[in-house]
C-alpha cells in the first residue's frame, strides 16, 4: 500500500501513521515501511506504526508492505 502525505503548512510538523493492517487483509509476516519520495528515514514505533518529520511544503510516498512467510512482500 502506498500513501502520500502532503505538509501544507510554512512550519515543519511531525505526523504518526497506524495502520490497521488485520483490518486490511495483512495477518501473517512482519510491516515494511519505506519513505520514498524524500528519502526520509521513519521511526517505527511499533509492528503497525511509524512517525514521520514533514518539511515545509513537502510531499512524502510511504510504502507499507508485509512480508509472507514465503519472502514476497504484498
Amino acid at each position: 500500500m502506498y500513501f502520500a502525505i502532503f505538509n501544507d503548512s510554512p512550519e515543519a510538523s511531525e505526523t504518526t501513521i497506524k495502520l490497521d493492517f488485520k483490518a486490511l487483509g495483512f495477518t501473517e509476516g512482519s510491516a515494511n515501511f519505506q519513505e520514498l519520495a524524500q528519502g526520509v528515514e521513519l521511526s517505527v514505533e511499533d509492528a503497525d506504526t511509524v512517525k514521520l518529520k514533514l518539511a515545509p511544503y513537502k510531499t512524502y510516498i510511504i510504502s507499507a508492505s508485509k512480508t509472507w512467510l514465503w519472502g514476497r512482500a504484498f
